[in-house]
């Protein structure tokens, strides 16, 4: 990143693609922090489904493909530094795996219960860690009021995720941060979607394409 794209480029490449925020104005950092957005710039489950996605359609017509798929995950995990987020994430796409081949009937919240038993096994500290706290907390919130935030219109299921979240999130990040933006949910309403469905896809594209630097500083100062 460093070598291949201008310094603003890198930053953000960095921060979004790796988890990376290093390299970030410490203006940019703050204001990220007070908006409330800064889980978009930490490696969760959406950079995984993107690179699942990507990889998955790449490897259709080759067989065995989800072995492979985990052993760039896993490899992907190690460049994020181990990541708490993504070592959920990789380890749940391990363990769904297992349990669709070996037909253990285990849900959604079994196997995350899992995960968070083999985590703390590991390192029992991760308890008392924020990143861990969010990460395991607002899935286990999630999966828990699934029925109540799915939707049949998608605007609605995203307005009724972004408030629940953000619900879930205020007296954890309040007792983090000592600081609160009441307003977080709205600004999440606008951010999410960007960050999501344009920011974070073109950002792993032009992570390969360094000719698309100046489109991409573009996009930075849109953001």
């Amino acid at each position: 990143y460093n070598h291949n794209f201008s310094t603003l480029s890198s930053s953000y490449l960095q921060a979004l693609v790796i988890g990376n925020k290093d390299y970030l104005d410490d203006l940019v950092i703050g204001n990220i922090n007070d908006l409330g957005i800064s889980h978009l710039f930490v490696v969760s489950g959406l950079h995984i489904s993107l690179l699942i996605g990507i990889i998955s359609k790449l490897l259709k017509k080759i067989p065995h493909n989800n072995s492979i798929i985990t052993i760039i995950l896993c490899i992907y995990a190690l460049i994020t530094n181990l990541s708490i987020s993504v070592i959920r994430v990789v380890g749940c796409y391990i363990l769904k795996n297992i349990n669709n081949k070996g037909n253990l009937k285990l849900t959604t919240l079994d196997i995350l219960s899992i995960i968070t038993i083999i985590v703390l096994i590991t390192n029992p500290y991760y308890l008392f860690q924020s990143s861990f706290i969010l990460s395991f907390g607002l899935t286990y919130a999630l999966i828990i009021g699934s029925k109540l935030i799915n939707s049949k219109n998608k605007i609605i299921s995203l307005i009724k995720m972004s408030i629940y979240c953000q619900l879930i999130s205020i007296p954890l990040s309040y007792n983090f941060n000592n600081k609160l933006n009441i307003l977080s949910v709205v600004f999440n309403f606008f951010f999410v979607p960007f960050v999501s469905y344009i920011f974070l896809p073109v950002s792993l594209i032009v992570s390969f394409c360094p000719f698309f630097n100046y489109i991409y500083e573009l996009l930075i100062k849109l953001f």
